[in-house]
């Protein structure tokens, strides 16, 4: 049997699957999933309004996915809204009550203060070899 490191349901995936859907399983907000799917991580086809994903783009995400609720500083990581989905470098991470503080680097060098963000936000870290120059 194949490990996941995202969570897949032990009676196995439906054929189809919509953004909620996944959001429910994974147990984060709908508009990141949307997101990783419009920065091409996870593949979908638009049926008309709804966004379609099929069992093996979600098995291929998930086994790639390397979901991260804790940030620390040196971690390299994709927020679907950080740098455009870019691989950034964590410099700094403050967890608030409920809102975390971050400051990452980008591979131009850039530092960025993106808005707080909640903690239960989907952010995957980038596997050690494949951080390239951050």
């Amino acid at each position: 049997m194949v490990e996941f490191p995202l969570q897949l349901p032990a009676r196995g995936l439906p054929t189809r699957m919509g953004s909620s859907y996944l959001a429910r399983l994974w147990d984060v907000d709908y508009r990141n999933i949307v997101r990783w799917a419009e920065l091409g991580l996870l593949e979908f086809r638009q049926e008309g309004l709804a966004r379609v994903y099929y069992r093996p783009a979600v098995e291929a995400f998930a086994r790639a996915a390397i979901p991260v609720r804790l940030l620390k500083p040196d971690m390299v990581v994709r927020h679907p809204r950080w740098a455009a989905g870019t691989p950034v470098r964590v410099i700094e991470a403050l967890p608030g009550p409920l809102m975390w503080s971050v400051t990452y680097r980008t591979a131009d060098g850039t530092l960025e203060h993106p808005p707080r963000c909640p903690g239960y936000r989907i952010v995957l870290q980038v596997p050690d070899g494949q951080a390239g120059d951050l």
